[in-house]
């Protein structure tokens, strides 16, 4: 994350993985850089996570990939209320062209291995 010409820092929009494991861990997870950055958007409440992520965590759950302590529609919620997080839409265009990305579309490994 980038400070800017007025000082402040820019959002930092989080992948999947990292806002569970921010979700379930903390920062403790992440080398002390990458916990630096996702304190100070956090702070400046600029860390935002995607829609999509709403739907790939649920989809990891239904999958048996991931076991939530509590039933998901509990859980997304508060997780999107946490301190300087914020959720940024998935607009058409995007979703109608993540179909045509190139290459192959990988599965995600199981979380935690």
């Amino acid at each position: 994350m980038r400070r800017s010409r007025n000082g402040r820092y820019g959002p930092l929009l989080t992948d999947t993985h990292v806002w569970l494991w921010l979700a379930l861990d903390g920062t403790s997870r992440f080398p002390p850089r990458t916990r630096l950055e996702l304190e100070r958007a956090s702070g400046a409440n600029q860390l935002w996570v995607s829609a999509i992520s709403i739907w790939e965590i649920a989809m990891f759950e239904a999958k048996g990939r991931i076991e939530l302590t509590q039933d998901l529609r509990e859980w997304i919620m508060p997780e999107l209320a946490a301190p300087g997080m914020n959720l940024i839409g998935l607009r058409p265009a995007i979703a109608m062209e993540s179909v045509r990305l190139p290459g192959e579309f990988h599965g995600d490994r199981q979380i935690g291995s």
